[in-house]
């Protein structure tokens, strides 16, 4: 307590002035003995963190170039200090950071994250992370030196508070560049950011991994994905629900999943989220209204899986984004099956697809028979790929039906030629697969 008492008086020129005690406290940080030199670090550390004048003081004096050749001693309570006080001194401004970077504490300082001293650990981890908040250079300089692997880590191997500097560096790595994200997740960065948001009590600590895995994937479609694989945004959302989350907590995890969600491609992985709040969901179905008219595929699986059923359940407010979203995606379906009362065929279409033909999967495909004052008449079938490519002759568009889905960018095939294996023997009929 005196110790800070008299730091503090020092910093305020009760005692000495400033330009005279720094240049003392510098000389007795050179004595060979330990004691001194862990108050003498521990002081100047002290005065460092009240402004980015005292620390340009401490700079001045020549005290960086001697921290940094401690922070390899033996002495457990004097790396502490050292570590401390750059920390203190990066914390402030670019130029501090780099006056700190210049003194060549890379990559020693990563040596101290596996110190059998925790304080040590994290002393370090907190000086590595005042240096990389600052710009995308000093982030890609700790990249280079094998830092995000070092912090990796640390983050994996410590428990509590402990974790907070190491989660917030990985955070604020990412959220400078595509490249600096994707270095975080080829190092294994997400697995321990999500069991912090998964398995840390505190609320500060689930909030700091929210953020650091949303700036890791709000870059791209693959860095989306590669938390979406890891089954980040089911956890997001569950800790965006908990009723004892923090006001906080929810913010982070809010703004974490919209901006993840509005880069995820990969839509398997959002259909578990298609029951989510709808300030939540809007993105989610947006997401889909996005991809489904493009991706045939992804069409016929959004069925199978049951998502589409989903999406005739949700109540959305008419006029809202949510509901027109909704109805972009009701117009990429045939009306049969996105009507009212399509429960019941949505559920066989469901069925269809976990059967079996020669292992095969099955489609569903839309017949269209002319009928008397040119309208069409519509039915459902069920069948193989292998009974359709049977009876495939040529493509050919006849409907009305068909052309209005081309024209918002669907491609399915229509086949105007009988099919026995679908029960017809209409030359005129049009089926149209998806």
């Amino acid at each position: 307590m005196w110790r800070r008492r008299l730091s503090k008086e020092i910093a305020n020129g009760e005692y000495l002035p400033l330009e005279c005690a720094v240049p003392l406290l510098v000389l007795c940080f050179q004595e060979p003995e330990l004691t001194l030199k862990r108050i003498s670090a521990s002081a100047l550390s002290d005065i460092c963190k009240h402004s980015p004048e005292l620390a340009q003081t401490v700079v001045d004096a020549g005290a960086v170039s001697l921290l940094a050749k401690d922070i390899s001693h033996n002495d457990a309570p004097l790396k502490r200090q050292v570590c401390s006080c750059l920390a203190q001194i990066a914390k402030h401004s670019v130029d501090l950071a780099e006056v700190v970077v210049e003194a060549e504490i890379f990559p020693r300082i990563l040596h101290c994250l596996k110190d059998i001293d925790e304080f040590v650990r994290k002393n370090a981890a907190t000086c590595i992370r005042e240096i990389a908040r600052h710009t995308p250079d000093l982030a890609k300089l700790i990249v280079n030196a094998g830092g995000v692997a070092a912090m990796v880590d640390y983050i994996t191997e410590a428990r509590g508070n402990n974790r907070l500097p190491g989660i917030m560096t990985l955070g604020y790595i990412a959220a400078f560049s595509e490249t600096l994200a994707l270095a975080v997740v080829v190092s294994k960065g997400i697995p321990p950011l999500k069991d912090a948001l998964i398995n840390e009590p505190e609320d500060h600590l689930k909030a700091a991994s929210a953020w650091s895995l949303g700036q890791i994937g709000r870059h791209s479609p693959d860095h989306a994905r590669a938390l979406a694989e890891a089954d980040v945004l089911r956890r997001l959302l569950a800790v965006y629900l908990h009723q004892d989350s923090s006001e906080d907590l929810r913010t982070k995890a809010k703004r974490a999943l919209k901006s993840v969600i509005q880069k995820c491609t990969h839509l398997p992985a959002l259909e578990p989220l298609l029951e989510a709040p709808p300030n939540i969901l809007k993105y989610v179905v947006q997401q889909f209204a996005k991809v489904l008219p493009s991706d045939l595929n992804a069409r016929k699986s959004f069925v199978q899986s049951g998502g589409l059923q989903k999406i005739q359940e949700v109540k959305a407010e008419v006029g809202s984004k949510l509901h027109d979203y909704i109805e972009e995606i009701n117009m990429l379906y045939p009306p049969e099956i996105v009507q009212p009362g399509a429960k019941v065929l949505l559920a066989q279409l469901r069925r269809d697809a976990t059967q079996e033909d020669g292992g095969l999967q099955p489609i569903w495909v839309i017949r269209f028979s002319p009928c008397r004052g040119g309208s069409c008449r519509r039915e459902i079938l069920s069948c193989t790929l292998r009974n359709v490519m049977a009876c495939l002759l040529q493509f050919k568009t006849r409907t009305a039906h068909l052309a209005s889905l081309k024209a918002r960018g669907v491609e399915p095939f229509a086949v105007p030629h009988m099919f026995p294996a679908l029960g017809t023997n209409s030359s005129s009929d049009c089926f149209i697969a998806y």
